[in-house]
C-alpha cells in the first residue's frame, strides 16, 4: 500500500468559503484525486451548510464535540447527529465523532451506526514515537472478506 491509503487530511468548511479564490479548494481536490481522503472537519459548526457537501465533496465528516457532549442530556443533539450519520450513510461517507469522553456517549453513538470515533474515553494526546504503536494495536483494520473462495482456500 501507498503513503496515501495512511493519510486523511482534515479541513474545516473554511477552506471552501471565503473569497473567490479557488486555489486551496483546487489543492484539496487534486490531492483527493490522487488517492488522499479528505475529511470535513467541526461538521454542523461554524458556517458548514449542506451544500459544501455537494459543492466539495469529502470522504470522511467529522461530528463536532458540542454535539457528542450533548448525548444522552438532550434530545436535540441526538437529532442532529443521527441526521448526520444518515445523510453520509446515503453520501457514501465515513462518519467520526469527535469529543467522545464517556462510555455512555460511545454507546449512544453505537446505537446510531457511529462507529469511528475520537476523544478522552480512547486516549489522551501521546507523544510521536507512542503513534505508530497505538495504530498498530488499535487502528481502523482493513474490511475482511465475508468468504474466502473456494480457488482461494485450497
Amino acid at each position: 500500500m501507498s503513503w496515501d491509503s495512511y493519510v486523511v487530511l482534515e479541513v474545516n468548511e473554511s477552506v471552501f468559503m471565503g473569497d473567490s479564490d479557488q486555489t486551496v479548494p483546487r489543492a484539496v481536490e487534486a490531492l483527493r484525486e490522487q488517492g488522499l481522503l479528505v475529511a470535513l472537519d467541526d461538521f454542523g459548526t461554524g458556517h458548514a451548510s449542506l451544500t459544501h457537501l455537494l459543492s466539495f465533496p469529502v470522504d470522511i465528516i467529522k461530528i463536532d464535540r458540542s454535539f457528542v457532549e450533548r448525548l444522552g442530556v438532550d434530545e436535540p443533539s441526538g437529532v442532529v447527529t443521527r441526521a448526520i450519520l444518515d445523510i453520509a450513510r446515503q453520501l457514501d461517507m465515513r462518519v467520526v465523532a469527535e469529543g467522545i469522553e464517556t462510555g455512555q456517549r460511545a454507546d449512544i453513538l453505537a446505537r446510531y451506526g457511529c462507529h469511528m470515533g475520537q476523544g478522552y474515553l480512547y486516549s489522551r494526546p501521546v507523544p510521536a514515537q507512542d503513534v505508530t504503536p497505538m495504530l498498530q494495536l488499535f487502528g481502523q483494520k482493513p474490511d475482511l472478506p465475508w468468504r474466502v473462495s473456494a480457488s482461494a482456500s485450497g
